[in-house]
This record gives C-alpha cells, structure tokens and sequence, in this order.
C-alpha cells in the first residue's frame, strides 16, 4: 500500500501463474463506537464500515496510532489489530508487531513476484481484472490444478468410494461489489 500516492498493488501466486494489480486505495468510512476490549493485549476500540463489498467490524488500539491494518483495511485512529466481516467469512488478527527498519520485505516481494526465470506465467491487472481471474481459478478445481501442474486428481474415503471435496471460494472482495464498477 502506498498512502501517499493513495495506491496499492495486490499479488497473487497460484502455482504456475503469478497475478498482480493495481488498484486506487480509498478509505474506509469508519463509524468509531465507544465499545472496547483487549485484543492481543491491547485496548481497542471497535470501529465498523461497509468497504469493497463487505460489511467489516474492526478493534483498533490507539496505543500504537498508525492508521494501518491488514490487507487493504486502513484508515482507523489507531492500528488495526482485528478484523471480521459480518458474514464471518473473513478474519484477520494480529500475531505480533515490530518496526521495520528498512524497505526489504516489499522489495523482497516484488523481486519473487518478478522472478522472469522461472517458468511461471505472469499477468498484470487492474485490480478489478486480477480479482476476477483469480476468482475463476479458485472457483474451478479442474483450471487450479491445470496451474498447479497436476495432470488429474481425485479423492476416495477408506472404501475407495469417491469424496466430493467443497471447493467453495469466497473473494475477500465479492464479486458483486464488481458489477457496478
């Protein structure tokens, strides 16, 4: 995420396909509650705002005032450090926190993501095109494992009878927030 140019770039590696885009980073309108809790041993304070297609609770500790959070959830007075949507299809929680003292970790990213030698394939997007095509692959077990360079595969329980696996794929930004965009 880059706050200062309001822009931020989501990548995506399954198998052999590497999907990257590029999107414009809006904030969240935060309704701020007087509600708190501890989480992960910090005081929060629980924050809630509908933001690209879902409905989000958020607890955010103004002990460390950065406005960031996980994934593209931002904007808060303080950091995130829980995030559930409403349907409870989506969470993230923090594990533990340090200051960075330098860039690496993003430059270590891109450089793996732009890593030409392997045999990999690379496609970049809008974020609205690599949310889509990175839908269709999570959605479709057959095109997944084509990428992930498995020729066939099946599951059998202990009697050899078939399994149906749920290959149910959530986007953490719903294709319907799309339609209009």
């Amino acid at each position: 995420m880059d706050y200062s140019n309001a822009t931020f770039i989501q990548y995506y590696r399954e198998g052999l396909l590497c999907f990257k885009g590029t999107g414009t980073l809006e904030m969240p309108m935060w309704s701020l509650s007087d509600v708190t809790r501890e989480v992960c041993g910090y005081t929060c304070h629980r924050a809630t705002a509908t933001y690209l297609g879902r409905e989000w609770v958020v607890w955010y500790t103004e002990q460390v005032p950065l406005g960031v959070g996980p994934w593209l959830l931002w904007g808060a007075p303080g950091l995130i450090v829980k995030a559930v949507d409403a349907e409870q299809f989506v969470g993230f929680e923090l594990m533990w926190a340090e200051e960075i003292q330098d860039d690496s970790r993003g430059i270590f990213m891109l450089g793996s993501y732009n890593d030409k030698k392997s045999v990999r394939k690379y496609f970049d997007y809008g974020i609205k095109e690599m949310e889509r095509m990175h839908t269709k692959v999570e959605s479709n077990p057959e095109l997944h494992e084509q990428f992930e360079g498995i020729i066939s595969s099946s599951a059998v329980d202990q009697n050899s009878n078939p399994v149906i696996i749920d290959t149910s794929y959530y986007p953490l930004i719903p294709d319907a927030y799309w339609s209009d965009k």
